[in-house]
């Protein structure tokens, strides 16, 4: 119960929050006459119970709560909350207990149930066989309404599922896990594949992301680990003990042989399979049952799991995160694409890695080029239209096939038969690191000639009489098949660059007229080099793993096909380890499965001009007691100060501090800053216009979380996307201004640091990281909102 509660936490379904605990009971003279009587009571268990304060704690709106009880369906008994603005008849309640039925509509449904956190929900429940209810069952679960009060509803609120009493699974299970809600989505009623779609979806993002045994089985340890000595003794304490002492003996399973037994039986219950009472799983464990689960309902629809590469700089820098995807590909046929989503998710540097291909697709097919029909030379230098450096703007797009004459092809050319022979085409890719491929392929399908070069050199040509061939040539022959021919490019750092490439081509008709088809598509396929599978950084203490379930950032629903993405540099932390996956939606409603990982380490940013002028130019962190407001701690009057030292005014939206203080400004009242402009972010808003003067307030941003450390402490100030804008820590000592330290004096930087615009983050970091680049404020107080006199 321990783990599901957290598990239901982490995937944003409240549960409640659960302890182990020890009692010492004194209830004699001797503290262990014996091994099983005396004060130690062994190891305890505790979780929250539905009330107000849980909803405070989820932070969860006011709204009428519910706890389930088996032996009865009255709602005033099961009430555990009663919202201000909600009903008060508990009509909430029934409405969900005798109208939400197999019958239901899909749109009633919506209507009344949170159905996002449901299928997150259940499909958990899936996966650990939390199963002990039915339809009309009251019991091991409590009912939220969410105060979403419309007409639609009647104004009874959303209805959210929430766990309880989980201990019947992990193996043991009663009954078959169909709640209310199950009943409606799936009941006998028509009309409703739309939500099994949604639900199904949600199934296979839980097997993708969590269930896996890199995420799950460390899980298991990480939770393990803190009691297990502890289980020792309590089984001491309860096991074999006399019936007149209280004992255990009739209990059974693997708990009974100790932890590492519980431990061993959790992991083959979730992938590996087994028997238990209630039923046993299958081989594969419950892994291969979410398996059939998300893929058996429409499973030959699902759009096909994308493939993921890097193609950014080297060394995972943070801000010049570059993911590529393959095409989106659907077993409905084409034109089907809906969407695209993107995620990273920091995980614990020990994570295993997931299996990593023996192959990259460099170029997929079916891809997107740059063409020109062969109504004339490509350049007028021969040869200069197939390097990188040439100016294709002005060609036209299409996705390959490029051709005519065929109904696979996806870019007709309609008017080629009879007016001109050659095609050219070209493409850019990216390419990290060259010497990690051992081989490189060069598969292409082509009708009637070919000719592809890389970066310049010939890689591949076919059925063609010179490699430079004029505009108005023909190919040798015809060629008469669509299957695709590999040509295999030993070498791979003779053909690669690191960072972008250009492939080009020159596809041939057989004859300018003759002809009934010509067409080529392409695909390049780097065979990786084998290595020693590696794990980075060391054990993890307990209870800071880092799961992948949890996003750092993920991005919107992008109805544009884009292959590529930027991660935010704001969402990474160099040196912390990080995975990056992608998913596509057809227009059906179907995600197809989360792309496999590319797991990094992620690296120290590029040293970029940091283009904004954004400048810190004083940091009050210890400020002086003021005399006229002697109640006041003088913590309150912290403040730090920013400058715009360029000559455009800046968007701070994106900006905020996110070490040493918290703060935002996209939620505060300051988002435009003109050039030579100061704007302030304070501790206290209240306070510090009391100090300063109330004409102060037309420059404070907004109030910060937490406070600035006497003793010193690092600062980080980020742009979403761009990525640090200054990361520095001060301190009292090491040759820090004394008189910023507790004299009234605040911290104000050299003029010599606060460079101008063209500076790299990076080097202006380090500017502020030097003490000997800092002085104290001329005056006690500070000079907040204007450049400190010298």
């Amino acid at each position: 119960e321990h783990i599901n509660f957290h598990l239901f936490n982490k995937l944003g379904v409240p549960a409640p929050y659960s302890y182990y605990f020890h009692f010492r009971v004194v209830d004699g003279a001797e503290e262990a006459p014996d091994p099983w009587r005396g004060d130690f009571w062994g190891l305890g268990f505790a979780q929250e119970s539905y009330d107000s304060d849980f909803l405070d704690v989820h932070d969860l709106e006011r709204g009428n709560l519910y706890k389930l009880i088996n032996s009865t369906t009255d709602a005033k008994a099961q009430q555990r909350y009663q919202a201000p603005h909600a009903v008060m008849d508990g009509s909430d309640h029934d409405n969900i207990q005798r109208n939400l039925t197999a019958y239901s509509t899909a749109q009633f449904i919506r209507d009344h149930v949170r159905l996002d956190k449901w299928y997150i929900y259940h499909a958990l429940c899936q996966a650990i066989r939390h199963y002990d209810y039915w339809p009309t069952a009251n019991k091991n679960a409590a009912w939220y309404f969410e105060p979403v009060y419309t007409p639609q509803n009647n104004f009874l609120g959303l209805m959210w599922t929430l766990p309880w009493d989980t201990d019947a699974t992990w193996g043991p299970t009663w009954n078959d896990g169909y709640d209310v809600v199950y009943n409606s989505v799936f009941g006998a009623g028509a009309g409703r594949a739309e939500l099994q779609t949604d639900y199904f979806n949600a199934v296979r993002e839980i097997r993708d992301l969590l269930w896996q045994p890199d995420q799950i089985e460390p899980l298991i340890d990480e939770f393990a680990a803190p009691i297990a000595e502890f289980v020792e003794a309590d089984r001491k304490r309860w096991l074999n003990a006399p019936s007149d002492a209280g004992n255990y003996n009739g209990l059974g399973g693997a708990g009974k042989n100790g932890i590492a037994a519980l431990v061993r039986d959790m992991k083959n219950f979730a992938f590996t399979g087994g028997s238990w009472p209630g039923g046993s799983v299958g081989a594969g464990g419950r892994a291969a049952f979410l398996d059939s689960l998300a893929d058996g309902a429409g499973g030959d629809s699902i759009p096909r799991t994308p493939t993921v590469t890097y193609v950014g700089e080297p060394g995972f820098p943070t801000n010049a995160l570059r993911f590529q995807t393959s095409a989106f590909s659907d077993p409905q046929g084409a034109h089907t694409f809906a969407a695209t989503k993107w995620r990273i998710a920091e995980v614990s540097p020990d994570t295993q890695r997931p299996a990593q291909p023996d192959s990259l697709t460099l170029v997929p097919d079916r891809a997107s080029w740059r063409y020109l029909k062969g109504l004339a030379e490509p350049s007028a230098t021969t040869g200069a239209w197939r390097q990188a450096g040439f100016d294709d703007s002005m060609w036209q797009t299409g996705p390959t096939p490029i051709g005519y004459g065929e109904a696979f092809i996806a870019t007709n050319l309609g008017d080629m038969q009879g007016l001109y022979t050659t095609v050219y085409a070209r493409k850019q890719f990216s390419v990290s690191d060259p010497a990690a491929f051992d081989n490189v392929l060069v598969d292409v399908q082509y009708d009637d000639g070919i000719l592809v070069w890389i970066n310049g050199r010939l890689a591949a040509h076919e059925n063609v009489a010179s490699a430079e061939p004029p505009h108005d040539v023909t190919a040798e022959g015809a060629i008469e098949t669509s299957d695709f021919v590999s040509y295999t490019l030993a070498d791979p750092t003779a053909y690669l660059v690191e960072g972008t490439n250009t492939i080009a081509v020159q596809l041939l008709n057989a004859s300018l007229a003759g002809s009934s088809d010509c067409f080529f598509d392409l695909r390049l396929i780097g065979h990786l080099r084998s290595q020693e599978p590696s794990l980075d950084g060391g054990a993890v203490e307990t209870g800071a793993r880092k799961y992948e379930i949890e996003t750092v950032w993920e991005s919107a629903e992008s109805t544009t096909f884009e292959p590529e993405v930027t991660i935010p540099a704001g969402a990474v932390r160099a040196g912390r380890t990080y995975r990056v996956r992608c998913r596509m939606k057809d227009n059906t409603g179907r995600w197809s499965h989360w792309s496999d990982p590319v797991q990094f380490e992620a690296g120290e940013s590029l040293s970029v001009d940091s283009g904004t002028g954004l400048r810190v130019t004083e940091l009050m962190y210890n400020p002086p007691v003021l005399a006229s407001e002697p109640d006041i701690d003088n913590e309150e009057f912290e403040f730090i100060e920013l400058k715009n030292t360029g000559d455009e005014v800046l968007d701070l939206s994106d900006v905020s501090f996110v070490e040493g203080i918290e703060f935002d400004f996209r939620d505060g009242d300051i988002t435009m800053l003109p050039p030579g402009e100061f704007v302030l972010v304070v501790r206290n808003r209240e306070a510090f216009v009391a100090c300063y003067g109330p004409e102060m307030s037309a420059l404070i941003a907004g109030q910060y979380e937490g406070k600035l450390a006497n003793e010193g402490e690092s600062i980080r100030l980020v742009d979403f996307w761009s990525g640090a804008i200054a990361e520095f820590a001060y301190d009292d000592t090491d040759g820090w201004p004394a008189l910023a330290d507790g004299a009234g004096h605040s911290l104000v930087p050299l003029s010599s640091a606060i460079p101008e615009q063209s500076v790299g983050a990076n080097d202006y970091s380090s500017l502020l990281r030097d003490p000997a680049n800092w002085r104290d404020s001329t005056y006690i107080g500070g000079s907040p909102g204007v450049d400190d006199p010298q």
